[in-house]
């Protein structure tokens, strides 16, 4: 049987349910590009916020968001999940925080 997930919206109820981190970046995304934040951005906002910083997510958001080149690109949150993770490498929780010596 095959269970079909499908991507919509976050209602408000389920936004207030993340971490304040989480909502903050969630607020500067639909705030600067106008767009809804979808069920399966959330799993790259987790990915992203074990890279960077709210702030610095946000930054990033409104640097691609305003540019004139890149405004036309940025239809989803993902496209800049690889900018974030190139970036922010190490930044958050030590230099070898991922791999393990």
């Amino acid at each position: 049987m095959l269970i079909e997930i499908k991507n919509r919206p976050l209602s408000q109820q389920e936004k207030m349910k993340f971490h304040e981190n989480h909502q903050q970046v969630m607020e500067a995304y639909e705030y600067y590009t106008k767009r809804q934040f979808m069920r399966f951005d959330v799993l790259i906002l987790e990915e992203l916020i074990k890279v960077a910083t709210p702030a610095q997510i946000i930054a990033i958001i409104k640097k691609y968001s305003e540019h004139y080149k890149y405004a036309e690109n940025f239809t989803f949150f993902g496209y800049i999940a690889p900018i974030v993770k190139n970036q922010f490498k190490n930044r958050r929780g030590g230099k070898h925080s991922d791999n393990t010596r």
